[in-house]
């Protein structure tokens, strides 16, 4: 196995996962792929997936939670433009 490969196959990645399908689906209306829309479809995603609860001794997976408080994950446009630094 290549050393770069050993390194990560214990590191536990968090966050944003974007499928590649994004990049063919999610275009500008000059047919460019709209990579912010791509980014903020992919945070919207992240907050959707169920977060897992693990038992702290074990590590063994004890069931899942919502990422989010309520009934649905809200964000303002504003937030958005700050955080992937898109003007507005």
């Amino acid at each position: 196995m290549h050393p770069a490969c050993d390194m990560l196959k214990n590191v536990r990645f968090a966050g944003n996962l974007i499928p590649h399908s994004f990049y063919k689906h999610i275009r500008r209306e000059s047919g460019t792929t709209d990579f912010e829309g791509v980014g903020i479809m992919s945070d919207i995603l992240y907050h959707y997936r169920p977060a897992e609860i693990r038992d702290r001794k074990t590590g063994r997976v004890t069931g899942y939670r919502q990422r989010f408080r309520g009934d649905k994950f809200q964000i303002s446009y504003r937030q958005y433009a700050e955080h992937y630094g898109i003007s507005t």
